[in-house]
């Protein structure tokens, strides 16, 4: 085309080739073969008119002009940044107030790796006074970053900080702009103390003391914060725990664990019944050839919990192979120990999670009792120590498909923790489960294993009796030693709490002083716990008249300590379980054997064949331990019999289940015999229990 033509003869008269070629280049890289064809021939023209007329008139383009500013405000920007990241907040705001106004909150933070709500202060400053607002704060004497670093290190010395254990005990900290996550310190002093020791130990230093507590990093933590003071911690547990921190052993106990069974979570080797677990030889690696090369000391100084008339810790210093078995025997307890704390822990867990419509988990425990406080009071009261039993309960069960709990707090005037309290205190319990939840046709319940009040024989016989007592069946599943800690902790600490607050509240009108005035308050102000109160002569009344004779035939239970599930199978025997979860069981008594003296033609009842029978007895065999007998005939359960001459035969001593008074086998006509109705079923009972054996 014409066009075409005279771009050829202007690129043929400058000297330069046409650009013919480009047209057969594809859309891309026509583009920047014409952007280049462009500059060639701008240059030239250039270059020519330079040397017509003698004069340099080399200028940056457009672009290049464009380029420069470019790389200009980027090293800007790039400096404010720098400064920026080691400012303080006053010089940050000052940067960000520069900043264009068309940059949004989120990209200035994104940018600067500062908050939103400093972005935030800058662009209300900044509109409020323009560019480089002052925030009027007073300054005062800079501390040089050598002295803040002290302070930090000092903070986290662990003389006097020490990491605290837990998986929760962590604090989420930003640093350079990152959200990390620090394990917290928990601090072993006030902060006066901890300031006077840090100007002993760098007098130099110029530094006040609300400056130095304001360098605290916020993951030393003071104690009396929230989780920072642990008691009540398990001894089995923590003995082995300052065993190995004596030895300056680099190991956990789990580690070790390991070491000597097969399987840490293996039933059969937890509980020593393992034949292929290495056991504690396997430990003596860890004393005669440690890993890190540092040979032990002859003599090993260490701390533990001993418990004689009261539990102390005490320092003890133990010949190396004295440690060792001391050491080796401590692990191979802890070893069913642990094992047991957590498969309990686990079975409440999965229970929860698979309860039915039918059931329902009660956790039980006693609260620390309540010392009554008076705003005010006079000197003498303080020796007046009033308190009250607060004995909490927490149920799970199903409802709407969800799990649902419910707090239910026993007060009471009795200072006595014992089992026919917990009786008491059940007592009013299933009385409102059963009102307010009427499908509820069996309890589970979970608490510690205090023998005063729960794991005992007067509890056992409780348990087989629930049935009969509360018409609703029962198991107990009890916690590993010193591992009972659950909600009713929650439900108790929270009762005392809003009751000591109130009680400071009123030093004229009001005083909370007794129990009675106690679950009033509770009653009244604290919606979301169910009270109940309870008298002292209430559980005297209810222990003579319903338990003292159920506690006096009571028998214990021979390895009470080793069984953590308890499930009945009659009225005087008990299914026991070392976990929850074990399917092997043994069956136990909860009564004494009653010895039962027998005469020729007394009419007793029997079992034979499997059931029971009326019969009278023709002989006794003291040598065999045996006795003939005559039965009546049909066996029950019935009220309604008839004596058969003929059918004799000799039954153990054993299988006899009680006598009969004439009184309760009666006769007028001399060929029918009959008990009273309630009669055949406590025989029935008798040959249930009989079997269960």
């Amino acid at each position: 085309s014409e066009v075409f033509e005279k771009i050829d003869s202007a690129c043929t008269i400058l000297g330069l080739s046409p650009p013919n070629k480009i047209k057969k280049l594809s859309s891309a890289k026509r583009y920047t073969a014409l952007k280049k064809k462009l500059d060639t021939v701008s240059n030239t023209i250039r270059k020519n008119l330079e040397l017509s007329f003698d004069q340099d008139i080399c200028t940056p383009s457009t672009s290049d002009e464009a380029s420069s500013v470019n790389s200009e405000y980027e090293d800007l920007i790039k400096k404010l940044k720098e400064k920026c990241k080691v400012s303080d907040k006053e010089t940050k705001v000052k940067i960000l107030s520069l900043l264009p106004n068309s940059w949004n909150r989120e990209k200035v933070s994104k940018e600067f790796n500062v908050s939103e709500r400093l972005v935030r202060l800058a662009k209300e400053v900044t509109k409020e006074q323009g560019i480089l607002p002052d925030l009027s704060k007073k300054k005062g004497k800079i501390i040089d970053s050598e002295t803040i670093t002290t302070v930090n290190l000092f903070y986290e010395d662990d003389e006097y900080s020490r990491l605290m254990p837990g998986k929760k005990d962590c604090i989420t900290v930003k640093e350079n702009g990152i959200r990390i996550q620090k394990q917290k310190r928990l601090i072993l002093c006030n902060l006066n103390e901890l300031f006077l020791e840090f100007k002993n130990k760098y007098p130099y230093l110029k530094i006040g003391r609300s400056k130095f507590c304001e360098l605290r990093p916020k993951w030393c933590v003071l104690a009396g914060g929230s989780g920072t003071h642990c008691v009540c911690v398990c001894l089995y547990h923590q003995n082995i725990k300052l065993m190995i921190e004596g030895a300056n052993l680099k190991v956990d106990y789990k580690d070790l664990l390991g070491i000597i069974v097969c399987d840490i979570n293996n039933y059969k080797c937890m509980i020593s019944d393992c034949d292929l677990c290495p056991g504690k030889e396997a430990l003596s690696n860890l004393f005669l050839e440690p890993d890190d090369g540092d040979i032990m000391p002859d003599n090993i100084t260490f701390k533990q919990w001993i418990s004689s008339e009261r539990i102390e810790l005490v320092t003890l210093i133990k010949p190396r192979d004295e440690f060792f078995e001391l050491f080796a025997q401590k692990i191979i307890t802890l070893k069913k120990h642990h094992y047991v704390s957590k498969i309990q822990t686990r079975f409440l867990k999965e229970k929860k999670q698979n309860l039915t419509k039918e059931e329902i988990i009660v956790l039980a425990d006693f609260s620390e009792n309540y010392t009554f406080i008076v705003q005010d009071g006079a000197q003498g009261h303080h020796w007046v120590n009033r308190q009250a039993t607060i004995h909490p309960f927490v149920y799970y069960l199903q409802k709407d498909g969800k799990l649902k709990s419910q707090c239910f707090c026993v007060i009471s005037d009795t200072l006595e923790h014992n089992t026919a309290t917990v009786h008491c205190f059940q007592q009013h319990l299933v009385n409102h489960i059963k009102r307010n939840h009427q499908h509820i046709k069996k309890v589970i319940y979970f608490s510690d294993g205090a023998s005063g009040q729960y794991k005992n024989k007067k509890n056992f016989t409780n348990l087989c009796h629930h049935k009969t007592d509360f018409d609703l069946e029962a198991e107990w599943h009890f916690f590993a030693s010193c591992h009972g800690k659950n909600a009713c902790d929650g439900v108790g600490g929270t009762t005392k709490r809003e009751v000591t607050k109130a009680s400071l509240q009123r030093p004229y009108t009001n005083q909370i002083l007794t129990p009675a005035e106690m679950f009033e308050f509770c009653q009244e102000h604290l919606k979301g716990i169910i009270f109940a109160y309870i008298k002292d002569e209430e559980i005297i009344q209810h222990h003579n008249n319903k338990l003292l004779d159920r506690f006096e035939n009571s028998v214990a239970i021979t390895g009470t300590r080793s069984f953590h599930c308890f499930v009945p199978v009659s009225e005087s025997n008990l299914k026991c379980f070392i976990t929850s979860q074990a399917t092997e069981f043994g069956i136990h008594s909860t009564v004494k054997a009653v010895q039962i003296t027998l005469h020729i033609r007394d009419s007793i009842a029997c079992v034979y064949d499997g059931q029971w029978w009326l019969a009278e007895v023709n002989d006794i065999s003291d040598i065999n331990k045996d006795v003939l007998v005559t039965f009546y005939h049909p066996a029950g359960p019935r009220t309604a019999f008839k004596k058969r001459e003929k059918d004799q035969t000799w039954v153990p001593m054993n299988n006899v289940l009680r006598k009969l008074s004439a009184l309760e086998l009666t006769t007028t006509t001399g060929r029918t015999h009959n008990i009273p109705p309630k009669l055949s079923e406590e025989i029935s009972k008798l040959l249930n229990e009989y079997k269960s054996r």
